[in-house]
This record gives C-alpha cells, structure tokens and sequence, in this order.
C-alpha cells in the first residue's frame, strides 16, 4: 500500500506488485529519477533468458501494453521518487517461480523538461493512447514505435550535467570528472528474488502428490491381498484336517466300544 516497505517476497500470480524506485537527493542539485527500462529474468544476470521487457524503450512500460494493468502511478509523490506498477506473471512453461527484475534508473535535473530518453510513459487501454507521467504527450510516441533514439529527437542539445563543467575547455580532469558523475546518476538495481505462486499450479500438484499416494496404496493392497487369499486357505485346511482328524479318532472311539 506504499506505506512501507513489503516484508515479504511472495506474490500470488496476478496479484499487483507495488514498485517504488528512489534517489538520495542529499548533497546533489534537484534531481528527476526515471526508470529507463526493467527485465525480469529467472536469475540475477539481466541478459540470462528466458527474459521479460516490463519497462523498455527510454521509460515507456510496455507489460501495460499487454492483458495487465500495469502503469506508473500520476502525479509523483516526490521528483526523486517514481513509483508504477506491475501484474505479477510467471515465464510460460517454465515451472520456476522466482523471478528477478532488474532496473536501470537515470536522473536528470528538475528544470529539464522530460523529452523521449527521458520520460515515464504508460499505455491507456481506456484511449489506446500512452500518457507520460510529465511533460507533453508527443514524448511518449516513440513507445509505438519503438525508436526512441539517444537524442530523442532533439539533436544538439547539452545533457544537464555539462554544466557541471563552468563552461570551461574540458581537459582531462574535467572529464574524468564528468565520467564519475555520469556513472552517479545512471545504475542498475534489481529486486529479487520475487516468488510467485500460481494457485492453480500448487492445487495440480497437490492433486498429483496425493494421487502418487494412492497409487502407492494400491499397490501396496495389491501385494497384501494374496498373503491374505494364501492365509484364509491354509486356515480353511487347517479346519478341514482337524474335522477329518476328530472324525476318524470319534469312529475309532465308536467301533470300540461294547
């Protein structure tokens, strides 16, 4: 519910996950985070496959393009926070149920308008039209596309964190420099691992686990049940010699008497 932090890692599929992605604004200029693009993968390598593009395309949340409701949430709680969500699902298939969703996040300066590498987009079913978080509409038809070049289509323009140089001659400390702040504001996280229960699935199981038992119960049945013929024939027998024998010493008993 957004209010803390979840304490548990399960989700039932179908269930909505609550993502909230964050930047420590302390000690910097104000900053604007965006998600630039999530993949779920079945282990912590973001390029291992099976692979699943929940955000892709420079911010555009192409999973809400799908059966899901999945979209980021509008109008921000905070410019270095950006929050969104997402159906949970499982790979086709695939009978793991751990996924891991891995995230690149950017900032930009606040007073940088977003444009389309550097937007939150998410798909209207309601009016077939992707909506950005911010900014205007038209930075968000690239999702359609899907060609959302680097320069998104505004060539020329300084990336904010050039200013950070003075508009002095970049030398070579001024460019190691600008190397270090670009490795701060740009980064992959990734959350997981995320389990994800299919109900349907785990009662299949079940049904299959208890089926095996009863299986094995009969068979086991199978092999008492001649033990048991086997003893109610020697018992019968047994029955039959001990008349037979009584009979015989009776008789004898008769035959020699006055």
């Amino acid at each position: 519910d957004w209010s803390s932090e979840r304490l548990s890692n399960g989700y039932q599929l179908g269930d909505v996950m609550n993502i909230q992605a964050n930047v420590n604004g302390e000690n910097h200029v104000a900053l604007r985070l965006f998600v630039d693009n999530c993949v779920a993968t079945m282990s912590p390598d973001r390029d291992s496959s099976p692979r699943y593009a929940i955000i892709d395309n420079h911010g555009c949340l192409v999973d809400g393009r799908s059966d899901s409701g999945s979209a980021f949430l509008s109008p921000r709680v905070a410019e270095d926070s950006l929050r969104f969500t997402v159906d949970a699902f499982r790979f086709t298939g695939d009978p793991r149920d751990l996924i891991y969703i891995t995230c690149h996040l950017k900032v930009t300066a606040v007073d940088q308008a977003p444009d389309p590498v550097r937007k939150a987009c998410s798909f209207g079913k309601g009016n077939n039209m992707w909506v950005p978080v911010e900014g205007s509409r038209d930075i968000c038809s690239c999702c359609e596309t899907r060609k959302c070049g680097p320069t998104g289509g505004q060539p020329g323009r300084l990336n904010p964190w050039d200013r950070w140089s003075g508009g002095r001659r970049v030398g070579r400390d001024v460019a190691a420099r600008r190397e270090r702040q670009k490795k701060e504001v740009e980064t992959d996280v990734t959350l997981g691992p995320v389990l994800i229960i299919d109900a349907y699935m785990a009662s299949r199981r079940t049904l299959g686990h208890r089926s095996q038992a009863l299986e094995a119960t009969e068979e086991q049945g199978s092999f008492t049940n001649p033990a048991l013929i086997v003893g109610l024939v020697l018992m019968s027998v047994s029955v039959v010699l001990a008349l037979t024998l009584g009979g015989l010493l009776l008789a004898k008993k008769r035959s020699g008497s006055p």
